[in-house]
């Protein structure tokens, strides 16, 4: 029995240490693939895992390429800008339909938001900038 529960205790501290925010990172963009395994998500900087780390223009493009495969990015998850206090402007790609709650939550200097052809829902993404 003692046996059983240090194997079962030592699983999940490996699964406890194996997640992650986000799946993959292309030119310091973090992103997170979605269940369909074709598009993914755009994850960003969570403020619970390194806030403030996007600063200036930033770019999101309308795909990326992983493992030598184009895929779609979909959305802007929540929290994903959250804090950063330093982004000055953010292009938002083609592809992009969805902008989650908070996405950029107390993005103080953020002067400049250009959205893509494709966006059609924005949540309280915006909350607390000036």
């Amino acid at each position: 029995m003692k046996l059983f529960k240090l194997l079962f205790i030592t699983f999940v501290l490996m699964c406890a240490l194996s997640v992650n925010a986000h799946d993959f990172e292309v030119d310091g963009i973090y992103y997170e693939l979605e269940v369909d395994g074709v598009s993914v998500t755009f994850a960003g900087s969570s403020y619970s895992e390194v806030e403030n780390e996007y600063s200036g223009e930033v770019i999101i493009p309308a795909t990326v390429y992983y493992y030598g495969k184009e895929r779609k990015i979909k959305s802007i998850n929540a929290n994903a800008f959250r804090d950063c206090s330093n982004l000055t402007s953010i292009v938002i790609g083609d592809n992009i339909t969805n902008i989650y709650s908070n996405a950029f939550r107390g993005c103080n200097n953020l002067q400049k938001v250009s959205l893509g052809k494709s966006v059609y829902s924005i949540s309280d993404a915006f909350y607390y900038c000036n």
